[in-house]
């Protein structure tokens, strides 16, 4: 996608608010279930996770879709540090391919909530790494605009997040939540919106 071009922040601008809105009618729509067992304390969830990533920054990678796994350990009822992999291919303005690895630890807090309350607000925040290879094949006279020559590389990770969390079953979670990420490869910071929208299932009671 060329960013130069004007429809290219109109087209960003309205995909973001199709999935924050998206986002706030599920969460809508899950208050008005019947009430579920509390949150557990040191038990386990594991599931599969979608996302979808506008990006920004220096080299700013076309907006695209993140798929991957995670999984948390649940120390209190509201504390978690959760583990979760994403991979994701894109391409940057020149045109050349991209795939993108994100190793992420969260340390994530569910509110307090109202006992019969399905849905409960989260916040968290995430650090890792970010593993970014190029494709030397579609690159232009392989390099990659404003990176330097290496067709691999990685770096810090970091980011803040919030949404919330809906009690589906006595085991089975929904995870919504809206991110802000940052990370920096080939010389460069990228910056990226993140909707995630992940299914868990709890092991333990």
């Amino acid at each position: 996608m060329d960013s130069s071009s004007p429809q290219a922040p109109r087209s960003c601008s309205v995909a973001r608010s199709s999935l924050v809105a998206a986002v706030i009618l599920a969460a809508w729509a899950a208050t008005g279930t019947s009430a579920a067992k509390d949150l557990c304390e040191g038990c386990w969830e594991v599931g599969g996770r979608g996302a979808y990533l506008l990006t920004s920054g220096d080299t700013g990678s076309d907006p695209t879709a993140a798929f991957g796994v995670e999984g948390a350990f649940r120390f209190k009822p509201f504390w978690s540090v959760r583990f979760s992999l994403d991979r994701a291919r894109t391409r940057v303005p020149d045109g050349a391919d991209e795939t993108l690895h994100f190793l992420m630890l969260a340390f994530e807090y569910t509110l307090r909530a109202e006992r019969d309350q399905r849905t409960r607000p989260i916040i968290l925040f995430t650090a890792g790494f970010g593993f970014d290879h190029v494709s030397a094949d579609s690159a232009s006279a392989g390099r990659v605009v404003g990176r330097s020559e290496p067709e691999g590389d990685h770096g810090l990770t970091y980011g803040v997040g919030a949404g919330a969390l809906t009690t589906l079953t006595d085991r089975l979670y929904l995870r919504y939540e809206a991110r802000y990420v940052k990370w920096s490869s080939f010389g460069a910071v990228s910056k990226a919106n993140e909707i995630v929208l992940a299914l868990n299932y709890k092991f333990g009671h």
